[in-house]
């Protein structure tokens, strides 16, 4: 290990952590909870830059930290916090991100947030890794840059990131979203002999609440446009109420099948009470609910998500109507690949694993024959949707992590992914 005088270092931490929270007319106040709660520096030359772990240990090259201006340094504390504070390591599982695909991962997330501290007037070195240097748009989420990495050759290449400017020296991240990683708290252990324990994930949860909360009371005392847009967004999302999807999942199918009961018409099937011998008046009749299922069997739709899907399907023909009650459900990915007409989601043969395009199923849908009065899209919203409404009710329900990061739209290829239009009634269905 590189001989230093740890406690200048230290003392320089302590310096950037002031000028972070308290500088006069730069200073954040809401990032003083998450620094309180960092454990003291872990100085390690197995780490290249600086990291931190799931239990909020922070890691640091103390070369690294000698080099780096006052100015760097807040800048960097302030970037790994940002992993933290938004979870990026959960995130990563969540999103199924792979062992080879951690550097990957790490340097999307790294490209989400540095954008984000730049528009707040922190100073980063100048390897950063900006959208803007990797031919990206700014202020995506981590998981829209990792699909662009993995489209992108330096993505293809996995772990070899110096394709492209990182988060440190040579080009590498720095290496604080890849999950749980036991081998950098080892090393560090060998570097310093001990580790400090850190704090546990119910502790993390509570520190990422109480945050947001400060950026939100933050805001309402320095107007709009005083936090960057990404951390804005992340605290509104932190401290949205959760919604009981199920309830409004069911209220959307009440809602459609009121439209439908709405549409009633006269029919001389079933005569008015009001006929006579001599003159048969014709009755009013609603349509019965014929509900029309699509369902995203993409290879973005992993096994959880599925089963999702097959606990909505049966509670969808719990809310159709008697027992015995069919729906008619589609198998789509790019194609449509099955039509069935089930009583349960036992029978239902789930096809796909290709590309997403839910247009094609709802075209599909609309088309049957009969032609059902309510369509249901299941979902976890990566694919691009109809923009001319149709003539029948459509709800859409997402499912899946992803979901939760669908604030926009934008590009893959030539296709324009983001959340449905508004004409598409639209229930998010919170993770278990």
């Amino acid at each position: 290990m590189t001989t230093h005088d740890h406690r200048e270092l230290e003392d320089a931490v302590d310096a950037a952590t002031i000028f972070i929270t308290a500088h006069p007319g730069r200073g954040r106040p809401y990032y003083g909870r998450p620094l309180a709660a960092l454990s003291r520096p872990i100085w390690t030359d197995s780490v290249p830059t600086m990291g931190v772990d799931g239990r909020w240990r922070l890691y640091m090259n103390p070369q690294l930290v000698a080099d780096l201006s006052l100015d760097e340094l807040a800048g960097g504390l302030v970037h790994e916090i940002n992993h933290l504070l938004r979870d990026h390591a959960g995130r990563g599982e969540a999103l199924g991100v792979t062992e080879d695909q951690y550097w990957v991962w790490n340097l999307a997330a790294d490209l989400e947030i540095n954008q984000d501290l730049l528009e707040d007037g922190f100073e980063l070195p100048d390897w950063s890794a900006l959208p803007s240097r990797m031919g990206f748009v700014d202020g995506l989420t981590a998981e829209e840059y990792f699909r662009h990495l993995l489209d992108s050759d330096s993505g293809a290449r996995g772990s070899d990131c110096d394709t492209g400017p990182g988060t440190g020296p040579e080009g590498s991240p720095c290496g604080s979203c890849c999950g749980p990683d036991p081998s950098m708290a080892t090393a560090a252990d060998r570097d310093t002999g001990t580790i400090p324990n850190g704090i546990s994930a119910s502790h993390a949860e509570v520190l990422r609440r109480s945050t947001a909360s400060d950026i939100e009371e933050y805001l309402r005392g320095t107007g709009p446009g005083s936090v960057p847009g990404g951390l804005n967004r992340w605290a509104t999302d932190r401290l949205r109420p959760v919604v009981d999807w199920r309830r409004a999942l069911s209220a959307a199918l009440r809602s459609s099948a009121a439209t439908v009961a709405g549409r009633a018409d006269f029919t001389y099937a079933r005569p008015s009470r009001r006929s006579t011998d001599d003159v048969i008046l014709a009755g009013m009749a609603s349509p019965a609910l014929d509900v029309a299922v699509v369902i995203d069997t993409s290879a973005s739709m992993r096994e959880a998500e599925l089963d999702r899907v097959r606990a909505e399907i049966d509670g969808i023909l719990r809310q159709v109507g008697d027992a015995g009650q069919t729906i008619r459900t589609l198998s789509v990915d790019v194609m449509v690949h099955t039509i069935q007409r089930v009583t349960s989601s036992g029978s239902i043969e789930l096809i796909g694993a290709g590309g997403t395009d839910m247009r094609v199923g709802i075209a599909e849908a609309a088309n049957l024959n009969p032609r059902p009065n309510i369509i249901v899209v299941l979902t976890d919203g990566m694919t691009p949707w109809p923009q001319v409404p149709l003539p029948i009710p459509v709800v859409a329900c997402l499912v899946g992590p992803a979901v939760d990061r669908l604030t926009r739209s934008f590009q893959v290829g030539s296709v324009e992914i983001g959340p449905p239009p508004d004409w598409i009634r639209t229930v998010v269905v919170d993770r278990p």
